[in-house]
């Protein structure tokens, strides 16, 4: 018999550690609680939602919990802008596919993918694939040194593609008014529009 539907717990405060699967991801609803942003979680999987009763709301709590290195956040009703993650150094890992997530890609307050992103030197995977995020890639995610994975496919994105290093892999696939930069990529660079296919279930593994 499926668990009845239940809210996110309230009282995460004082856990460390990680949240996964555990918590029923299949049934949690409503919002992620304020005392989330206070908590010292530095993992937070929850993936494969299903049903109509998910996990809703905007994701500005997140923004305070810079203790985070992986956050999946999979399959759910999330909508509005991401957030302001720069604060979040120790981030490794940031999967946000099959969201509502929408607004402008580009380096403005109300961006979805802002030039502050530059500033999470640590992320190696960043998945936002599956939204419904507009605007343009910011230039400045090509300064990353440790990302190895971006995937923002089947989204509304526009314009050129950043040139990044040959060694990663970019999925810009289901955009179809994005396109590849016209000008000379830099020696070892290539732009986006690869294939990848679950780029986040590979990761995890290796995690």
């Amino acid at each position: 018999m499926p668990w009845a539907y239940r809210f996110f717990p309230q009282n995460v405060v004082n856990i460390s550690g990680a949240i996964s699967d555990f918590l029923g991801g299949d049934n949690l609803k409503g919002p992620i609680p304020l005392s989330f942003g206070k908590s010292s979680i530095q993992t937070l999987w929850l993936t494969s939602q299903t049903g109509d009763s998910r996990l809703n709301g905007t994701l500005t709590v997140l923004q305070n919990v810079s203790s985070l290195t992986q956050l999946w956040l999979e399959g759910y009703h999330f909508t509005g802008h991401l957030p302001d993650l720069s604060t979040l150094t120790r981030l490794e890992d940031l999967t946000l596919t099959g969201n509502q997530l929408t607004g402008i890609v580009s380096s403005s307050p109300s961006g979805t993918i802002s030039s502050d992103f530059s500033m999470l030197t640590s992320i190696e995977q960043l998945i936002l694939s599956n939204n419904t995020l507009s605007g343009t890639l910011p230039n400045e995610l090509t300064s990353l040194p440790n990302l190895k994975i971006l995937d923002v496919s089947n989204n509304h994105l526009s314009g050129r593609v950043p040139y990044f290093m040959q060694n990663m892999i970019v999925n810009t696939d289901g955009n179809p008014d994005i396109r590849k930069d016209v000008s000379s990529p830099s020696p070892g660079a290539s732009p986006g529009n690869s294939r990848i296919q679950n780029p986040s279930r590979g990761m995890r593994n290796r995690i």
